[in-house]
């Protein structure tokens, strides 16, 4: 009975195994698939913020065109005028100077601007990556072991008591049969053990490991 009930603990400790096996399983793939998801969210906000860029720029560009023309029809028309009305001089460099220092002030605030906007895409680039870096998943998912599982099946075997409870130590006292003998007369075999139940099978094991080892 007690090589059944070993049996069927050992059979019921691989089960366990297997089903902790699969669900170490289902989770790493679960962990990785969350953080590829994380990666690609990360890369489609990337990918709008330089989309974003790209255009506020063209706008920046076109501004500064703008300004250009204005300047240059602006100045014109104060050439025309001055011409039309006769007048020269001072009164017309002075009017010629408002001009350019209007359009000055107008591209010195559009270059701020477009810095500003530089400074903004920056941000928002790395807080995309840091949200993205701080949404993953880096927990360790441990890989269980069968040896833990069948050793936990064997010590339930016997009772919770593993193989060193009291009055469970194999029979190691029975008599030898005739043999050799060392120079101080004991004899150079092995006492016999009692195999008959897994209990003592353990026990024997136990003790043969820890003589070895210690």
């Amino acid at each position: 009975m007690e090589w059944l009930s070993l049996g069927l603990n050992l059979l019921g400790g691989y089960a366990q195994y297997n089903a902790a096996k699969t669900q170490a399983k289902a989770q790493r793939a679960w962990q990785q698939y969350s953080n590829t998801m994380v990666r690609l969210s990360d890369a489609v906000n990337q990918n709008a913020i330089t989309t974003n860029e790209i255009l506020s720029q063209q706008a920046f560009a076109d501004q500064a065109i703008n300004i250009k023309q204005s300047n240059i029809l602006t100045e014109a028309q104060a050439q025309v005028s001055a011409a039309a009305a006769g007048v020269k001089g001072n009164s017309v460099d002075d009017v010629m100077l408002d001009i350019n220092r209007n359009a000055a002030n107008a591209e010195n605030q559009r270059q701020n601007d477009l810095a500003a906007s530089y400074l903004t895409f920056d941000q928002q680039r790395q807080s995309s990556s840091m949200s993205a870096a701080m949404s993953q998943d880096y927990s360790y998912i441990p890989r269980p072991k069968l040896g833990s599982y069948l050793l936990d099946a064997t010590v339930k075997s016997f009772g919770g008591q593993g193989g060193f409870s009291s009055g469970s130590t194999p029979n190691m006292n029975k008599p030898v049969s005739a043999g050799a003998k060392n120079s101080d007369g004991t004899s150079t075999q092995s006492p016999s053990v009692d195999w008959s139940t897994p209990k003592s099978f353990f026990d024997t094991a136990s003790s043969w490991a820890i003589n070895v080892l210690w």
